[in-house]
């Protein structure tokens, strides 16, 4: 039996699920950050919430990474106005030898107004 279409106007149940999504990813903004770890590695990541990310790497709920070399201190974080935009930054940045890393963790060190900065980090 073929699969009833929405009426037109009407939204569907996952129409309404990326439609919230998409407007939680707008309003709220995503943070690339860096983490110094043990053996003196450095770990990348996206969260909305650097904080509660860190928390969580530190309770060993994290990456795969984080588990291995645990998290000793957030080194730095930018906003990005969406997870995409975030994603395709942390991309960018693990492409960067370690002391380009470096260079970028100077340039946005945490605790910073990062979260509440006004002004948007550009990819």
């Amino acid at each position: 039996m073929p699969r009833a279409r929405p009426k037109p106007g009407k939204a569907t149940a996952a129409d309404l699920a990326i439609a919230a999504t998409a407007a939680a990813d707008v309003a709220r903004p995503w943070l690339l950050y860096l983490l110094e770890c043990g053996g003196g590695k450095l770990y990348a990541g996206i969260s909305p919430d650097v904080e509660a990310r860190f928390a969580a790497h530190c309770a060993g709920s994290g990456a795969r990474f984080t588990r291995a070399n645990r998290p000793l201190r957030i080194l730095a974080a930018a906003r990005f106005p969406s997870r995409a935009a975030a994603a395709v930054a942390e991309y960018q940045l693990k492409q960067l030898a370690r002391p380009e890393k470096l260079q970028w963790a100077q340039a946005h060190r945490w605790p910073a107004d990062a979260r509440h900065a006004s002004n948007v980090e550009a990819a």
